[in-house]
């Protein structure tokens, strides 16, 4: 995926002079509270590297 992107990017560079481009973005373990809803414990609670919805 992340060479089809790169092709992508470098094709839209070329065709659109600059002004149409290509990302990836590749997410991570993203932590919602309805990941473990109504649990009560050491899961309550967003893990370290876990990104929030707000981050994504």
């Amino acid at each position: 995926m992340k060479v089809l992107t790169e092709q992508l990017a470098h094709e839209l560079l070329v065709s659109t002079g600059g002004t149409v481009s290509a990302h990836l973005l590749v997410l991570g373990y993203t932590w919602t509270p309805m990941n473990f809803h109504g649990k009560d414990g050491p899961h309550d609670r967003k893990p370290e590297a876990a990104w929030t919805a707000e981050q994504v």
